[in-house]
């Protein structure tokens, strides 16, 4: 199980994505609704949908 789902609250998963976000060059900060979608998405599909982000 990957770090992100282990971390017991929503802080330390909300933290967690918006690092991986600004790893890949995301240039805006994580609406709470982005936030929401990628927790729901698996692994692949959050690398896909960060990838989109950054290019926008």
């Amino acid at each position: 199980m990957r770090a992100i789902e282990q971390a017991e609250s929503w802080e330390a998963q909300k933290e967690w994505l918006e690092a991986e976000a600004a790893e890949v060059g995301v240039p805006h900060k994580l609406s709470r609704l982005e936030l929401l979608t990628l927790l729901d998405l698996g692994p692949v599909e959050r690398v896909q949908y960060r990838r989109r982000a950054a290019h926008t």
